[in-house]
């Protein structure tokens, strides 16, 4: 029968494997995890014997009372679960594995945050405070990201997608600073905050982007479908590497195509308001007003 079990830390070996650590018994498939730090060593690294590939746990809880690391840069968590929350104010290395998934990942917390770290294949991510790494590998998917910043400063939020081999089916970003170094295969919606597409080794390509306000910086080699610029900016100046941008519909937001290279090319560029595009002097793109 399905349990829950909290993490007390009481052998102070930091070993997840260490039934005298839970107050309930090792975990197992279809259970509830907490760490919470209520426990005299409740807040105990727990960073030993971290691989459990075969383990599909129900929950992972993780309070803002809970000030150790789950896992270590050279061996993450390794384990599948259908919800995860994660308000700790250590670290998290998670790893879904390599055959199972995270259904539904949310970092936030009421103080000051950790660093989320995570790997695999993210059915869904919720992002409200703290620093969020996301390193996908190769066949690895996130499908779904939303980020709403709940802190008082844009620092409060961040996000960065690296790695090469991955992919991130749809980004949703209302406020934060985020990096995407990363594949994007369908969409992108900004709200608010600042996006920064990069050109690194894992070049990002993305079906649609839809920037209502907020910055995008424009890094990226891939090839842009659909640009709808209805608010904030897009700047594509911050490099000379040749771009390709389908189709690109400015209403009123910024469009920045001035990269000094006079090498972006846009195949259809429509004016839907009142704003104009900022453009190489010897740029040949052709542009449709209304």
């Amino acid at each position: 029968m399905a349990k829950t079990t909290v993490w007390n830390g009481s052998l102070q070996d930091g070993d997840w494997s260490g039934a005298g650590n839970w107050d309930n018994g090792l975990p197992v498939a279809g259970d509830t995890v907490i760490f919470d730090g209520a426990a005299a060593d409740g807040s105990w690294d727990c960073d030993v014997n971290m691989a459990h590939a075969a383990t599909n746990l129900a929950r992972l809880d993780v309070t803002d009372g809970y000030s150790g690391t789950i896992g270590s840069s050279g061996a993450y968590l390794t384990i599948s679960v259908d919800r995860c929350i994660y308000a700790g104010t250590g670290n998290i290395y998670l790893d879904s594995g390599g055959t199972d998934s995270i259904n539904v990942l949310i970092v936030t917390g009421t103080g000051t945050a950790g660093h989320a770290y995570f790997k695999g294949d993210i059915s869904t991510l919720y992002g409200y405070l703290g620093d969020i790494t996301y390193t996908g590998g190769a066949g690895r998917t996130l499908t779904s990201t939303y980020f709403i910043n709940t802190g008082s400063a844009a620092s409060d939020l961040t996000f960065t997608a690296t790695g090469s081999g991955g992919t991130i089916t749809s980004l949703i970003v209302y406020s934060g600073t985020h990096t995407i170094n990363h594949t994007i295969s369908t969409g992108n919606a900004i709200y608010g905050g600042t996006v920064t597409y990069e050109d690194g080794a894992a070049a990002v390509a993305t079906g649609s982007l839809s920037v209502h306000d907020g910055t995008v910086n424009w890094k990226a080699t891939g090839t842009l479908t659909m640009l709808t610029a209805g608010g904030g900016s897009f700047d594509a100046s911050g490099n000379m590497d040749a771009k390709t941008i389908t189709n690109v519909h400015q209403y009123e937001g910024e469009v920045n195509l001035a990269n000094g290279a006079n090498n972006i090319t846009v195949t259809n560029y429509y004016i839907r308001g009142t704003k104009s595009p900022t453009l190489d002097y010897v740029s040949k793109i052709a542009i449709t007003y209304p």
